[in-house]
């Protein structure tokens, strides 16, 4: 009979690193930390565990909803570029289109003809080495278009399905396996939706189903660390809401978090911090204005980087479809996403001990080398397609075996994939890790 899991489950927290300066904009990530540049003043800070305003030669005018977003991590940029969109400037609509160089610490506006109209509150987020724009409101009302910008090249419009709404204030980030997720927003005639949407390798809408967050404008933010889409509040029409929800892909999972605020002003991914994580900017924190770290509660596995693969397409994302911890003798259900129908699955798992080798007999872990004495071991193991669309499913045995009990676990998958249309004929997922437990 199994007892209690060895490590403790703490709920997850938003918790205090200090006062700040108001700020309203949004917050993107760089190599440093984290940036957010303030529409109202037109000036640009940095966030590497506290705020400072840096000196830049050039900005964008002073403005409000304009969209912010950065560069893929995963592209040839790195982090290191911020863009933003559009707003209302000098009670304008705008479709100008600037980026921040976290090298130079300087602002360079892009050419923009022939791109998305003029308009403000639209959603933005990397794709590869692209950038892509969805929704917002132009001044013939809200818009449901879809635009890629390629630097160097310019905007290009792409198709979008017609079931998927106009809208404006939604919420649009990265998500796991090289997608973007949109979730809700409002319709810019009183009303607020709550669909979720993953678009994905080709410009594919999907829509999600099943429960998730109520209808609301809010924002959201990848957390590549964990694999996980977080999302804070919002606004519905009753007034502004403090719940906390995560998205792994596929499903949405309410979270209980605590010292929430009621508001979030400015919300993003920061490298920088307690660790690299979820930063947020109320006005309503413990602090007049205060910066906020959102702390998880501690699932059986965390991914320590991003796939092997740096092109904008078939990276793969490896996520713990119960959060629950490893415990011995029961099964480990790990979805693989980012999947095509040419892709040949693998899995590898490491076993390391903390208090010396690993003793496994061969008669119980057959998959196991003959002999086994180790602090670090490898084993492959195939992993089952799936039903979902471009997802896999391994379940990983956890050998009921004593010397297990305290043991960390690796995982990572690895797919041979020499049909597709990308360069990365082999990829690997982000590891996963976690300890075993009775």
């Amino acid at each position: 009979m199994c007892a209690a899991p060895l490590v403790a489950q703490s709920p997850p927290a938003w918790i205090s690193l200090g006062p700040t300066f108001p700020l309203t904009g949004s917050i993107a990530r760089i190599t440093a930390g984290a940036i957010c540049h303030d529409e109202s003043t037109s000036t640009t800070h940095l966030f590497t565990g506290g705020w400072a305003t840096l000196t830049t030669a050039a900005a964008p005018s002073p403005r409000t909803f304009s969209t912010l977003s950065s560069s893929d991590p995963d592209s040839g940029y790195g982090s290191r570029f911020v863009f933003l969109f559009g707003g209302i400037a000098a009670a304008s609509l705008s479709n100008e289109l600037w980026q921040f160089d976290a090298v130079t610490s300087n602002w360079q506006l892009l050419p923009t003809a022939g791109g998305p109209t003029p308009r403000f509150d639209a959603g933005m987020a990397p794709f590869g080495i692209l950038q892509i724009l969805f929704g917002g409101v132009d001044a013939t009302g809200p818009r449901n278009d879809c635009w890629l910008f390629f630097p160097g090249l310019g905007w290009f419009p792409q198709p979008v399905p017609t079931n998927v709404f106009a809208r404006r204030g939604h919420g649009m980030c990265q998500g796991p396996g090289a997608t973007i997720v949109v979730f809700g927003g409002s319709d810019g005639v009183g009303g607020f939706l709550g669909d979720t949407w993953v678009i994905g390798n080709a410009n594919s809408w999907t829509q999600i189903t099943g429960p998730g967050p109520s209808p609301r404008a809010a924002k959201i933010a990848f957390d590549p660390i964990r694999g996980m889409v977080v999302l804070h509040g919002g606004v519905d029409a009753t007034g502004a809401l403090n719940d906390d929800w995560e998205f792994d892909g596929l499903t949405w999972r309410q979270v209980g978090a605590t010292g929430a605020p009621l508001s979030m002003d400015s919300f993003g991914y920061s490298l920088a911090g307690p660790t690299p994580g979820i930063i947020g900017i109320s006005q309503l924190g413990p602090a007049a204005t205060d910066t906020l770290f959102f702390t998880p509660s501690p699932a059986a596995f965390t991914s320590t980087s991003q796939s092997s693969c740096s092109a904008g397409s078939g990276r793969l994302a490896l996520v713990n479809v119960n959060r629950a911890l490893p415990i011995l003798g029961t099964s480990l259900p790990m979805r693989v996403t980012g999947l095509t129908p040419t892709s040949l699955l693998l899995g590898g798992f490491e076993l390391t001990s903390a208090g010396g080798p690993i003793n496994i007999p061969l008669a119980t872990c057959p998959q196991c080398i003959q002999g086994l004495t180790f602090s670090t071991a490898m084993v492959t193991q195939f992993v089952s397609v799936g039903s979902g669309p471009g997802t896999g499913l391994w379940n990983l045995p956890i050998l009921n075996i004593p010397a297990l009990n305290g043991a960390r676990i690796e995982l990572q998958a690895i797919v041979v994939d020499a049909g597709a249309v990308h360069p990365c004929f082999v990829m690997t997922s982000n590891p996963a890790s976690g300890v075993c437990g009775r």
